[in-house]
């Protein structure tokens, strides 16, 4: 004995192209009647904004719809290349996650490096000294790949306030550890931070050691 059952109505929606049409009947043998594991029939009515859903234990599709409108476009042809070129080659730097320079200053490169230290460094290829601008190596946690400081901003207003925000990892809280982000004031135009002016802008309890971005940035506004 045969028996034709429905499968529900199926609708697919991709790219902005209309829904395929409803699956058409499936005829089963009696022995090809699913299993008791299989949900029980369902059927699909509507009324208003409301609807009904039972299962009629049939379900999918024979093959895949044809979508012609939904292909991933031709990779770009280009003859462009692109190289590394290796600069300042004296300056010795730990872990560097960061470098940038000051607004309005084009003399200086300014680095930090995840343990905790900022330094700075002559925009000139041949230097080979670096100086230290802020040491909180004793505050920053980085015990772990992804903690540590791990970001710098300079306020864009940094030439009359000489303010640098910074993003780092310390131990304690309630969970794993802290992150923070602390204002830092330089009283000598970049040359050096003053740690004791240290202002917390945020403290955070992290669940995690790991997934800790922390790059900090001024926008537009």
């Amino acid at each position: 004995m045969r028996r034709t059952r429905w499968a529900g109505l199926l609708w697919l929606w991709s790219c902005g192209t209309g829904p395929v049409q409803p699956v058409q009947p499936v005829e089963t043998e009696d022995s090809e009647v699913p299993s008791t594991s299989t949900p029980p029939p369902t059927t699909v009515t509507s009324t208003g904004s409301t609807s009904t859903t039972t299962n009629t234990g049939v379900y999918g599709l024979d093959e895949r719809p044809l979508n012609p409108t939904c292909v991933a476009p031709e990779p770009p042809v280009s003859s462009a290349s692109a190289e590394l070129e290796r600069v300042f080659p004296g300056v010795m730097l730990s872990a560097p996650i960061w470098l940038g320079m000051a607004p309005g200053d084009t003399a200086w490169w300014y680095v930090a490096e995840q343990a905790g230290l900022v330094v700075r460094f002559a925009n000139e290829g041949a230097v080979t000294d670096r100086e230290v601008v802020l040491d909180i190596r004793g505050q920053v946690d980085d015990s772990t790949s992804e903690m540590g400081l791990l970001g710098v901003a300079f306020h864009p207003s940094f030439e009359d306030n000489g303010h640098v925000y910074l993003r780092y990892s310390s131990s304690g809280g309630s969970e794993d550890h802290l992150e923070h982000v602390v204002r830092f004031t330089s009283p000598d135009g970049g040359a050096t931070l003053d740690a004791a002016s240290a202002f917390t802008i945020l403290s955070v309890s992290q669940p995690y050691w790991n997934h800790n971005g922390g790059h900090l940035t001024f926008g537009p506004d």
